[in-house]
């Protein structure tokens, strides 16, 4: 009985030490699984990288009509004005849609500066793993933590730092950004009044979740917002990034 219970517990110590391992290698493979996964290029990634850009522009507004249509599907018959909660998801559009927009000066500027822009442009950006979001002078040492990376490299992790950090919250913003990267500004059509109007409702959304200043009877507690208007909105937008990359096509 000694024996075999020594017997029956040195097999189960092997047992357990095989399924461990079993287990092990099963994480690693579903690791590496998911890793592929996630890093398989996109239908974005194997464009030309303007195309690439002018897909997820386009991609992007049709979700912002997604989400008005759904509004309209949901709103029902008759006249009135709708509840809050019932409008939050145009709300949702109009955040969207300024995303959009900014999504697209990003990915214009993050493809044109690293390889193009001059030094009037790049002077206002702080060197990669700076711990300031202004420019400033550096001393040779600074760059010991990047020994082995190109020039090329370290103005690409700069620029790229430096978007992820930018924001485009006034119609002046974005006509400055875009001509930096040569754009001519005053041949874009688009209304900046309906611009500014977007942005500036988006940013009553974001920070006080559209509270309506008016009060008193028959105010809601939330401004009122509409299908339409939103619409109006998107195609200023859409003009304004099919007349940039058109732009650029040409450049």
């Amino acid at each position: 009985m000694f024996f075999a219970g020594c017997v029956s517990g040195y097999l189960g110590g092997e047992l357990e030490t095989v399924l461990r391992r079993w287990g092990h290698g099963l994480r690693v493979a579903i690791s590496t699984l998911v890793s592929e996964e996630l890093h398989k290029p996109t239908e974005w990634d194997t464009m030309p990288m303007l195309d690439a850009i002018e897909t997820r522009f386009a991609d992007n507004l049709s979700r912002v009509e997604n989400l008005v249509s759904v509004y309209e599907r949901s709103r029902g018959e008759g006249s009135g004005r709708r509840a809050v909660h019932a409008t939050d998801v145009l709300r949702s559009a109009v955040v969207l849609l300024h995303a959009t927009l900014e999504d697209l000066v990003r990915s214009i500027i993050a493809w044109r500066w690293p390889t193009e822009a001059g030094p009037e442009v790049l002077d206002r950006i702080p060197l990669t793993g700076s711990d300031t979001d202004q420019p400033r002078k550096f001393l040779l040492g600074v760059l010991a933590s990047h020994r082995g990376r190109t020039v090329q490299e370290l103005i690409s992790s700069s620029v790229e730092e430096y978007l992820s950090r930018s924001n485009y919250n006034r119609p002046e913003h974005v006509m400055a950004a875009l001509a930096t990267v040569g754009v001519e500004v005053d041949q874009l059509t688009s209304d900046l009044d309906d611009l500014r109007q977007m942005m500036d409702r988006r940013h009553w959304i974001v920070h006080r979740a559209d509270a309506n200043p008016r009060t008193g009877s028959g105010q809601h507690r939330a401004q009122s917002i509409s299908p339409e208007r939103i619409r109006v909105w998107a195609q200023n937008v859409h003009v304004l990034g099919q007349e940039a990359v058109a732009q650029l096509r040409d450049n």
